[in-house]
């Protein structure tokens, strides 16, 4: 299983440390793989508490999430690695996914990256009711699914063992 991490669930993770060993086991077992764009490490570096900062730094060392590059940026936007374009490999509808709203930039990052051709990432682990609506309407594979809908779904990998 494959998911990336929207901003809104990090702090999740820290709350409950047998969810955190189990997500950790599964990913030292290669049965689940975690993944984080631009866009978090961004958010991250903003955190002014240096100790939050840091622990969530720290929880996402531990738990090996893998870094990758936005596959979209759009025009007049520079973000990172992508300097205001679309990468050929995005799927996503992006003028129905922003729908012209400029708060949903970050957002619609995320989801082109996740679902692109070169990534065709499970999930997006969100518990944006707006963002979940907006990607789960899209004709991609990866699909938006909760902080709760996640932790059921590590049980069930823990348990089927596929």
């Amino acid at each position: 299983m494959t998911a990336m991490l929207d901003t809104n669930v990090i702090d999740k993770l820290l709350v409950e440390e047998q969810f955190l060993e189990r997500v950790n086991f599964l990913v030292k077992q290669g049965r689940l793989q975690i993944f984080i764009t631009g866009v978090l490490k961004n958010q991250i570096r903003q955190i002014t508490d240096d100790t939050r900062r840091e622990i969530l730094q720290r929880t996402l060392r531990k738990l090996k999430v893998q870094y990758v590059p936005v596959e979209f940026a759009p025009y007049g936007y520079t973000y990172g690695e992508c300097y205001g374009g679309l990468s050929p490999d995005v799927t996503l509808d992006r003028d129905d996914f922003i729908g012209g709203n400029n708060k949903q930039i970050d957002d619609a990052m995320i989801a082109a990256t996740a679902s692109s051709k070169k990534y065709k990432l499970d999930y997006v682990v969100t518990d944006d009711k707006g963002f979940t609506k907006r990607l789960n309407r899209q004709n991609t594979l990866t699909k938006a699914i909760s902080f709760e809908e996640f932790r059921l779904k590590t049980v069930q990998l823990q348990i089927t063992g596929g």
